[in-house]
């Protein structure tokens, strides 16, 4: 119960998390949309140059050797913009997806722990981390490091460090706890 006490979120600070991180997630939309659009660009023009580099070799303006060596370039280049296609889609998602679920989980995890089924509470402890282990007849746990993050968050946060988010988000320079946004 001591690991879920020191990665209590409290209900304002998860408020204001999700609140973040949906407002995040548009603005990754927008940057994401267009790296897109640029992979998208090399790519066809990648297509473009070895239509081109294909249309010389066939009217003899460049040899064998010229030609082998430029292609090969060519298609690196697009096998590259390819890859980037293929890993850069959902990566700041899947991201947002394991922050939202971290702070659900540090905020919901002590009560479903004290008052939730025995699978319930099997549920709380797989959600700490696979590093759980007895010694002594006392659990350790390895929190994974979102859980760790959000623990030395909150212990600034009660130790009196004032200023962990823009004032935007409700708390201003020299303001202790939390404010209505």
């Amino acid at each position: 119960m001591d690991y879920l006490n020191r990665i209590y979120v409290p209900e304002q600070v998860l408020t204001l998390g999700l609140e973040h991180l949906k407002q995040e997630a548009g603005e990754d939309d927008k940057k994401h949309l267009s790296i897109r659009e640029s992979l998208e660009r090399a790519w066809r023009d990648c297509e473009a140059r070895l239509h081109n580099l294909n249309q010389m070799r066939v009217k003899d303006l460049i040899d064998d050797t010229e030609y082998l060596d430029e292609k090969k370039e060519i298609v690196q280049e697009k096998m590259r913009a390819e890859e980037n296609l293929k890993d850069g889609t959902g990566n700041a998602k899947r991201a947002a997806d394991l922050t939202e679920n971290a702070l659900l989980f540090s905020n919901q995890g002590r009560e479903r722990f004290k008052n939730g089924s025995p699978e319930d509470k099997r549920a709380v402890l797989h959600g700490f981390g696979s590093d759980l282990f007895l010694k002594e007849k006392k659990l350790s746990i390895q929190l994974e490091k979102p859980l760790l993050l959000i623990g030395k968050g909150i212990n600034c946060m009660n130790d009196g460090i004032t200023q962990f988010a823009p004032s935007k988000y409700g708390l201003d320079k020299g303001q202790k706890g939390l404010s209505p946004a």
